[in-house]
């Protein structure tokens, strides 16, 4: 299975063990899952090193991300023109442009998302959690 990785995902995964992790059962199972393909959207990480200062995460940002990309073997989803024309057809159930960008890359490249975010949910996306 291929999946979308939104950005709370990737935090949590990346700053917590299982035992205090706020990710689902469910969700845990997918990262886990050696035949998972886990994707992580170019978007997220720029929205992660955008908010890193306000997450406490300024100055160990990088090293956290790349430490999670081999964890996970992440497969990076680069933005490309298709996935940002198609996020402004999209309804306003979320105003955040990042999640909105999430939502176009997953429709276009056929792939769920994993994300608690019950907003995204109410696009014609596969939401698991």
């Amino acid at each position: 299975m291929r999946i979308l990785i939104d950005s709370h995902v990737f935090l949590w995964w990346a700053l917590q063990t299982r035992a205090n992790s706020r990710l689902s059962r469910r969700a845990f199972d997918v990262l886990k899952n050696p035949s998972t393909e886990c994707l992580l959207s170019m978007g997220t990480a720029w929205e992660l090193a955008l908010k890193s200062d306000r997450l406490g995460l300024s100055e160990r940002f990088e090293p956290l991300l790349e430490a999670a990309i081999r964890s996970l073997q992440l497969t990076i989803v680069g933005i490309e023109l298709r996935h940002v024309v198609y996020s402004t057809s999209l309804p306003w159930h979320h105003r955040d442009p990042f999640d909105r960008l999430l939502v176009s890359q997953a429709v276009l490249e056929g792939v769920p998302i994993l994300t608690a975010d019950r907003q995204i949910a109410k696009y014609a996306v596969k939401v698991i959690w």
